[in-house]
């Protein structure tokens, strides 16, 4: 599990603008971005780690069209941009 990327905020989900309705798994914070790099009008993610409160949305990548996402404090989750640039995970 890379929780030490750079460019990802740890513990802070994007709520709103999701394009997928977080309907999709992924084993780590690194496959959801990746998934998120490779869909148009993807411009951030949040993904919902092992360790979030709720076991219902553990695992769960969000994927956000906003450029610009608000912020909120949500123990275990990760949310960053489309991509880190050349630190890549």
């Amino acid at each position: 599990l890379h929780l030490g990327n750079i460019c990802w905020e740890n513990n802070v989900n994007y709520p709103k603008n999701d394009l997928n309705g977080c309907e999709n798994i992924t084993q780590s914070a690194c496959d959801c971005q990746m998934l998120c790099n490779n869909t148009d009008n993807c411009h951030s993610f949040t993904w919902i780690g092992p360790s979030a409160p709720s076991s219902a949305g553990r695992k769960k990548c969000c994927l956000k069209n906003s450029t610009n996402p608000i912020r909120q404090t949500q123990p275990g989750f990760v949310s960053g941009p489309k991509s880190c640039g050349k630190l890549e995970c």
